[in-house]
């Protein structure tokens, strides 16, 4: 007697929601959902994406990683008979993809039955009922279960937002209503399954999941969009610090200063241990940063992220400003057509026989201009082997030997021997 009291309001209550469902079918003429589906918006949409950028698949999606643009073919090859085309069964091979994700939240979750009479097979005398698509609160309310997808192809039910968005890398994930290969289709817990469910962490990620990828979308302003603006914003702070380190680099060579101190490390200590020095290219930075924003700010992010401030970083900007001074010589120097050249050699600290070059040219000004080129180092003095030397440096700054007009050497008979010496 006790059991068919308790029987009696969940037969009223599941009357109740056949009713809501029957209800709202409404006076649609189309035979399923899936073919109103296909005659909307996952049509229009696959013909306005054929000419968008292909984007590489991803395994698991995040909110991070929407593009723009994309494109990834939804619809299955028999898209254009298929009666149920927003079938999640239909998917099982396809990554999902950026544009695969932004199409199937425009096509929504696919319900049938929900607005249109729906025929659903039996399993051992069950079967998928209409009215889970909606569940009657505490407070007698009626909400709508826009999450459950249910599979004709697989006679199963899936989570629309955790087939989309749930994080399999939990350790709370369950592939039962996420993985198109299993589907839930115990149909006599189904409803104790489906509360289950709804409650569960890894749905409720996945719902905020969606919701924010929806509300990005429905204002127009992607995650990639965001995502660039932080980029170029990443960008500009770069090349400000870039510029600042520069002028540090030029200020140092125009006063013939050295950069490093005697055991500068990587990053050195920066001002941070009393009593340690870290060289007049650090010290000048971190003086400047005590009074410009950009500099202070690219000092206090950390050792990870304070780029251009090692050694070998200083010394590839001094070689990219001196390629760059060098370009400009060499332009003028063509620009001049004619010119003398200015030869000496000398023997450095350790040794080693170096030959100084430079050139001397008429600037477009009418300016005489005598410009030091680089020293080359030579294994072997005769006027020979300079004369090779001077034709490869010559090839390699791309100067034309039959323009000059003008040698300058030392007094040394390999140089300006007049029958055997270089200028010979």
């Amino acid at each position: 007697m006790q059991a068919e009291q308790q029987q009696e309001p969940l037969n009223k209550d599941s009357e109740e929601l056949e009713n809501l469902a029957a209800n709202e079918r409404g006076s649609s003429k189309e035979n399923s959902q899936g073919h109103r589906l296909l005659k909307g918006s996952l049509v229009q949409k696959k013909h306005t994406s054929e000419e968008s950028e292909t984007t590489k698949n991803t395994d698991d999606i995040s909110m991070g990683s929407l593009p723009a643009t994309a494109s990834d073919e939804v619809l299955p090859p028999s898209d254009l008979t298929f009666p149920h085309p927003n079938d999640p069964a239909l998917y099982v091979k396809h990554n999902r993809s950026p544009e695969f994700i932004r199409k199937m939240l425009s096509a929504g979750p696919f319900q049938p039955g929900l607005h249109c009479p729906y025929d659903f097979p039996k399993t051992d005398g069950r079967s998928f009922r209409r009215h889970w698509y909606y569940v009657k609160m505490k407070n007698g309310m009626i909400r709508h279960r826009d999450w459950l997808v249910y599979s004709p192809e697989k006679d199963s039910a899936f989570c629309f937002p955790c087939w989309l968005f749930a994080n399999r890398n939990s350790s709370h994930y369950d592939p039962a209503f996420s993985n198109l290969k299993c589907g839930y289709f115990k149909w006599k817990k189904a409803t104790e399954a489906f509360e289950s469910h709804e409650k569960s962490e890894i749905h409720i990620n996945a719902v905020r999941a969606m919701l924010q990828c929806k509300y990005r979308l429905d204002r127009g302003v992607s995650v990639c969009q965001e995502q660039v603006s932080a980029y170029e914003q990443q960008v500009k702070h770069n090349r400000a610090v870039l510029s600042r380190l520069i002028d540090v680099v030029l200020f140092l060579a125009k006063q013939n200063m050295p950069f490093c101190g005697h055991r500068e490390t990587q990053f050195s200590c920066l001002g941070k241990v009393e009593g340690v020095y870290d060289g007049n290219f650090l010290e000048l930075v971190e003086l400047l940063g005590r009074y410009d924003a950009v500099l202070s700010k690219h000092l206090c992010e950390g050792k990870s992220n304070q780029a251009y401030l090692s050694p070998q970083s200083q010394n590839e900007l001094i070689k990219a400003i001196g390629d760059d001074i060098l370009s400009t010589i060499i332009s003028e120097v063509h620009q001049a057509k004619y010119y003398g050249i200015v030869i000496d050699s000398t023997i450095d600290i350790s040794h080693q026989d170096q030959l100084s070059f430079s050139v001397r040219y008429v600037d477009a000004s009418f300016n005489i201009q005598e410009r030091f080129i680089k020293f080359t180092e030579i294994e072997i003095s005769k006027s020979a082997d300079l004369f090779n030397s001077l034709k490869e440096l010559l090839k390699e700054l791309n100067l034309d030997i039959s323009l000059i007009i003008s040698q300058a050497y030392d007094g040394a008979a390999n140089m300006s021997e007049q029958v055997s010496g270089l200028q010979t």
